[in-house]
């Protein structure tokens, strides 16, 4: 705890510093970095004391600052590193608050920042072990929501829904097992029907 408090007092103060000197022409070009990372330790101290509000509240200031150095010094691996360290801590922040969507979102983009960093600067070892830990977050980040998307009950499958059964279409009578027996009345023949009187 003592070296927590002794890191965010640091931080504060650089933060401070930065800022009173934000608007002096005579400043360095990289003190937009500077400033972002000191909000961006800053902010970590507020994450891990629970202290979410005041850590989103850091990390967008940051995010402002080290945009705007990118946009200064577009091919400038530092500029590019701390805005991707930013996106980061918010991903990290987002985990703490629970949400992953804005999670997974935050690691995405700073996994962009990442690979951007590798390519300005191919030689540095400690962009690339970055870049892998970025991965990592990118798919711890996948599972979380993945696991959360099954146990929400609006993402159960929906029971098939019954055949609908065919309708009826009206039969004809059925004919009658036993037919009407035939008339037995005699044709009356010729022969019969002849007098036998001789």
């Amino acid at each position: 705890a003592g070296q927590r408090d002794r890191a965010v007092t640091i931080a504060s103060e650089t933060a401070d510093l930065a800022a009173s000197v934000a608007g002096n022409p005579d400043a360095p070009p990289r003190l937009n970095i500077h400033h972002a990372d000191a909000l961006i330790q800053t902010a970590i101290v507020r994450t891990f004391r629970a202290r979410y509000d005041d850590a989103a509240d850091l990390l967008v200031a940051a995010i402002g600052l080290a945009s705007e150095a990118v946009e200064q010094r577009p091919d400038d691996p530092e500029a590019v590193r701390s805005l991707a360290h930013a996106h980061e801590m918010l991903g990290v922040l987002n985990d703490h608050r629970g949400l992953k969507q804005e999670e997974l979102a935050a690691h995405l983009e700073a996994l962009t920042l990442r690979r951007r960093v590798t390519e300005l600067d191919p030689e540095s070892a400690d962009a690339r072990r970055r870049l892998v830990m970025s991965n990592e977050r990118v798919g711890r980040a996948l599972m979380a929501l993945d696991r959360l998307t099954r146990r929400s009950p609006t993402s159960r499958p929906c029971a098939p829904s019954p055949r609908p059964r065919p309708t009826p279409t009206p039969s004809r009578a059925a004919p009658s097992m036993t037919s009407p027996a035939p008339s037995r009345t005699r044709a009356t023949s010729p022969s019969s029907s002849a007098s036998t009187t001789p």
